[in-house]
């Protein structure tokens, strides 16, 4: 299980900064997942909420993400906090069953409210 704060859309230049930063909190569907408070995530300087309790087989889909053509968004930047072992986190392109873009395992945090930002790189060829 892990929570996850938000992700953004990084290394192309077509956007602005205010397009690429997504809150976990505005996805457009889920499954199995519970939306938390605003304690420990902060972005520009406003607590927001966020998603977690995630399990085998939960997911969220955020509709309003466009990655352009294939190749230009490079990688996705993820902000969550884990206090557990095991599980990963995989994005997929047009919901939870579509083309694997990116897989990732997050690793223990000293806490649930210890938030970690990492890097995930997307598959070059999607």
């Amino acid at each position: 299980s892990f929570s996850l704060a938000y992700f953004e859309l990084s290394d192309f230049a077509d956007r602005t900064a205010a397009q690429t930063l997504i809150n976990a909190s505005e996805f457009s569907d889920s499954f199995g997942v519970q939306f938390y408070g605003t304690f420990g995530v902060e972005i520009n300087g406003n607590n927001v909420p966020h998603v977690g309790w995630f399990q085998n087989d939960n997911f969220v889909t955020y509709s309003q993400v466009n990655f352009l053509a294939p190749g230009a968004t490079k990688g996705i930047l993820l902000r969550y906090a884990k206090k557990s072992a095991g599980g990963s986190i995989e994005v997929r392109l047009e919901g939870p069953t579509g083309q694997l873009l990116a897989e990732f395992v997050p690793i223990n945090r000293s806490s649930w409210s210890d938030f970690a930002d990492v890097w995930v790189e997307l598959m070059p060829k999607w």
